[in-house]
């Protein structure tokens, strides 16, 4: 089963004289259907590569942010993975 959601990111802050929020969908999955670190890695490292390439601090801040973010799901993604291995070692 999947939900989306539409999260602010950048919520009222003011990119550069565009006049628009910046939204970020995510979709929600239940547990076994969730993607793996290095998706949300690969997800960090390109919002690295975007505040590297942007010229307006804002932006570029926001952009580090973001992939903070990403870096930090993929260490949780990767420590519920280790949680439920053991967990099924376990039971086995």
């Amino acid at each position: 089963m999947t939900a989306s959601v539409v999260i602010p990111i950048l919520g009222g802050t003011n990119l550069a004289g565009l006049h628009s929020n910046i939204y970020l969908a995510v979709r929600m999955y239940s547990r076994p259907e969730y993607y793996s670190p290095e998706h949300y890695r690969h997800l960090g490292s390109a919002a690295k590569q975007r505040a590297a390439q942007s010229t307006a601090p804002g932006v570029k801040e926001a952009f580090k942010d973001v992939a903070r973010h990403w870096l930090a799901l993929a260490e949780r993604v990767e420590w519920l993975d280790s949680q439920l291995r053991r967990q099924q070692a376990g039971k086995s």
